[in-house]
């Protein structure tokens, strides 16, 4: 079962106009600088070679020690609710 409440909405009229700026003010952007290194910092290495191996190799195992796994699904009677503020402007 889901229930789900709605949203109220109310909106007020102003009781005085809005302020109009005929002209705003320009806002500069700041300046950004970002420095990286020329070389690498010490202790840093310029190339690193390996490879990933696994130990151990996949193989089956008997059916006793797995666990199956299944879709959940939520059990009967459960409840989903739902809700929404009221909103006034």
């Amino acid at each position: 079962m889901a229930v789900i409440f709605t949203a109220v909405l109310t909106v007020k009229v102003a009781d005085v106009p809005l302020n109009l700026t005929d002209v705003a003010p320009v806002k500069f952007a700041p300046l950004m600088v970002t420095l990286e290194p020329i070389t690498p910092l010490v202790g840093e290495k310029l190339l690193i070679r390996g490879a990933t191996v696994k130990s151990v190799p996949l193989v089956a195992v008997p059916a006793a020690v797995v666990t199956p796994m299944r879709p959940v699904v939520a059990p009967e009677g459960t409840v989903a609710v739902i809700l929404i503020a009221v909103l006034t402007v």
